[in-house]
């Protein structure tokens, strides 16, 4: 039962080249698709989206009620500083 396990020279090079060629197309995938980029797109568009709702809740209300203008300068505000920093 005393068995070697031999390793030829070729054979460790397949392996080497393979892992190569698989670490070198896992960083090719990754610079294609900037996920965090994608992220960040998408977390600002979640925020200008949430913004947007609030502003068309506070002009209904206001049409509503034909008040709570000082909660329509607020978010007025809020947009203008979404809107800048986009």
């Amino acid at each position: 039962m005393n068995e070697t396990i031999t390793i030829s020279l070729s054979t460790l090079f397949w392996i080497c080249g393979g892992t190569l060629t698989v670490i070198t197309l896992i960083k090719a995938i990754k610079s294609i698709i900037p996920w965090n980029k994608s992220k960040e797109r998408l977390d600002s568009l979640e925020e200008m989206n949430k913004t947007v709702c609030k502003s068309l809740l506070a002009i209904i209300d206001h049409e509503i009620s034909g008040n709570n203008i000082e909660k329509m300068k607020a978010i007025r505000d809020e947009l203008q500083r979404v809107l800048i920093e986009r």
